[in-house]
């Protein structure tokens, strides 16, 4: 846990964390009773007291002289603790003591950035940042949970980034990101479709799937929300090539490459958020592939009705994405909990028909699913 790097032994201690917060560099001192927040600025709110706390609480998981401690440890640890490691091994409470207690020491300092921290539910919180170490990047999330004995760990998770070449982004504001990046997170289109099958080790199928989808019906106005490189919509494009097809992403840099990799003649491109009012409809068909989950339950809610507005009388609404599975087992694709935020399929099945629309899973394998939501034929009124 945190299971990323060595515990560093008291005699290999480094003189300090070092904590980047969103606004500015800080040095976080160590000490025998662990590392304290007195100074660090980080992404909560002032009279968020409690969040402070169990930011504190998390990084005392990172002080060599607790890591290496069972007791201290322990003492920070639900009983039904579990961790998702980066390298894909999954630990329970007595592994992960046993992990860190028998760890290797280590010269090199832990670097910890961009820290956040959020209430996700009445006494449970979520606290997301960046370490680096020997070079190399790990995303993490912990979820705290208040009880009788005080704040506990239940759940952690490690993504690795691999080698570090530059700092992170900067902490990104609820209600900017929209679709496929924005403008405090870029995505590279160069490096894109690498880090998907990186993440995403079904990417294929589930842009296979969506296309199938956006197959089954004529349609001579598509949308596209969340055109990233544009590689899913050509292929969308072709199934439909009478069609003229719109697309809307919140990333300069992935529309132009999607207009490098459309037909210039049949497509029109626009700069906006998921958020932002849609492109002038009626739509037949209405796609989006890995975008949607970047918003939160109200979000898609808000878009969903939106899209069911923008579609024509008959007109279909194919949403590729991830999703929350009911098995934890099935959890695949790393989250931040940040820029991430999926919810469970029956969640956006219940908001789909909400809006007005007909819903039907077409395809669902572990945290991705593919759903088809169709207007009715005729409007009534």
């Amino acid at each position: 846990m945190w299971n990323g790097f060595a515990t560093q032994r008291p005699a290999a201690t480094p003189d300090k964390i070092v904590i980047v917060g969103p606004r500015q560099n800080v040095h976080l001192q160590q000490s025998r009773g662990g590392a304290t927040l007195s100074g660090v600025d980080v992404d909560v709110a002032e009279t968020e007291v409690e969040l402070r706390d169990v930011i504190a609480l998390e990084l005392r998981l990172l002080d060599p002289v607790v890591r290496a401690s069972r007791e201290d440890v322990a003492a920070l640890l639900a009983e039904d603790f579990y961790e998702f490691g980066r390298s894909g091994t999954v630990w329970d409470r007595a592994s992960i003591i046993d992990l860190m207690a028998s760890a290797d020491s280590s010269d090199e300092p832990v670097t910890v950035e961009d820290v956040h921290a959020r209430w996700v539910a009445p006494g449970v919180a979520l606290v997301t940042y960046r370490t680096r170490n020997r070079s190399r990047g790990t995303l993490r999330s912990s979820l705290w949970r208040a009880g009788e004995h005080g704040w506990k760990v239940v759940f952690h998770q490690g993504t690795d980034t691999g080698v570090v070449t530059q700092r992170c982004p900067p902490p990104i504001e609820a209600g900017t990101l929209g679709a496929a990046g924005g403008p405090e997170f870029g995505w590279d289109p160069q490096t894109y479709m690498a880090l998907m099958a990186e993440e995403v080790p079904d990417y294929p199928a589930l842009q296979d799937q969506l296309v199938a989808a956006a197959g089954e019906a004529p349609a001579t106005k598509v949308l596209d929300l969340g055109i990233g490189n544009g590689v899913t919509a050509r292929q969308v494009a072709q199934a439909h090539p009478g069609a003229r097809l719109v697309g809307i992403d919140s990333n300069a840099d992935m529309l132009t490459a999607a207009d490098a990799a459309l037909d210039p003649t049949r497509t029109e491109l626009h700069q906006r958020r998921l958020e932002d009012p849609l492109p002038t409809g009626p739509f037949d068909l209405v796609v989006s592939m890995l975008a949607v989950h970047h918003l939160d339950s109200p979000g898609k809610a808000d878009l969903f009705a939106r899209v069911a507005a923008a579609l024509a009388p008959g007109g279909r609404f194919v949403l590729a994405d991830l999703v929350v599975p009911d098995d934890p087992v099935d959890v695949v694709t790393p989250i931040d909990g940040v820029m991430d935020t999926p919810s469970p399929l029956d969640e956006q099945l219940h908001w789909l028909q909400q809006a007005g629309l007909r819903t039907r899973v077409a395809w669902q394998h572990r945290d991705l699913a593919v759903v088809v939501a169709e207007a009715p034929e005729t409007v009534d009124g």
